[in-house]
């Protein structure tokens, strides 16, 4: 699935060199200015699973990302610790118990 506004990010062999965009409206982000050589793209937002491609940067030094995303999966963990209790009073006493018969 394309998606708009997804964080994509490409980098080459230096890590230094990473380059971050978001995604347009098309799904789009366009690179300009990158070394030759192999580059890794990473792209995500929440909601769906990180994609990665590899791709080979050429003479032209540009890339076009249109990564496409799958939704991920959702899971919530709830912890609910002791609850303390809402009311510590004594029960009164009874001044005359009455036998159960």
């Amino acid at each position: 699935m394309v998606v708009a506004g997804a964080e994509v990010s490409v980098s080459g062999r230096d890590p230094r060199d990473t380059k971050t965009l978001r995604t347009d409206k098309a799904g789009e982000a366009l690179f300009s200015g990158l070394a030759t050589g192999n580059h890794t793209i990473r792209a995500n937002v929440a909601g769906f699973k990180t994609a990665i491609l590899q791709v080979n940067v050429s003479t032209s030094k540009e890339v076009l990302a249109t990564p496409r995303l799958e939704l991920g999966t959702v899971g919530t963990t709830v912890y609910v610790p002791d609850p303390e209790p809402i009311f510590d009073t004594p029960l009164p006493e009874r001044k005359d118990p009455t036998p159960l018969r």
